[in-house]
């Protein structure tokens, strides 16, 4: 590359200084199996209620939700429970779908209708027929 006199610097490997470094990188590895098992837990939910999966949509949803998936309870849908209905009508469908009102409720019911014989609903799942149902997949990704 340089001309006469020029000195060439090898890379060195990645090598670990000491139990913490591999304790570090072993945990992100963790951490990344585990998000990518867990999309894939996802994405076999949503095969259940529809054929054709949209797995970006998939991720994009469990994106908007973030943290609220790590905990049971707000990782999943109450459909009779008229206050967290309107929270999703105002927060996901209004704000990530960009629905009105009307086309937030139809959507709502058409999700809940699909998933009627489902006790724990999957709030991904749901979200994901949401959006399917008002034809705002596209909207995701």
């Amino acid at each position: 590359m340089g001309g006469p006199g020029a000195t060439t610097v090898a890379a060195a490997p990645l090598t670990l200084r000491n139990g913490r470094d591999a304790n570090v990188l072993q945990s992100f590895h963790s951490q990344r199996l585990s998000q990518e098992i867990a999309m894939s837990d996802y994405v076999t939910d949503v095969r259940k209620y529809t054929s054709n999966v949209n797995e970006t949509a998939v991720a994009a949803i469990v994106k908007y939700c973030g943290i609220a998936l790590q905990r049971a309870d707000s990782s999943l849908v109450s459909a009779s429970d008229s206050k967290e209905l309107a929270t999703i009508r105002e927060g996901f469908a209004a704000k990530k779908l960009g629905l009105a009102a009307e086309a937030a409720d139809a959507g709502i019911k058409a999700a809940a209708e699909k998933m009627k014989a489902t006790g724990h609903k999957s709030r991904v799942t749901f979200y994901y027929l949401l959006a399917e149902a008002t034809g705002t997949l596209s909207k995701l990704g």
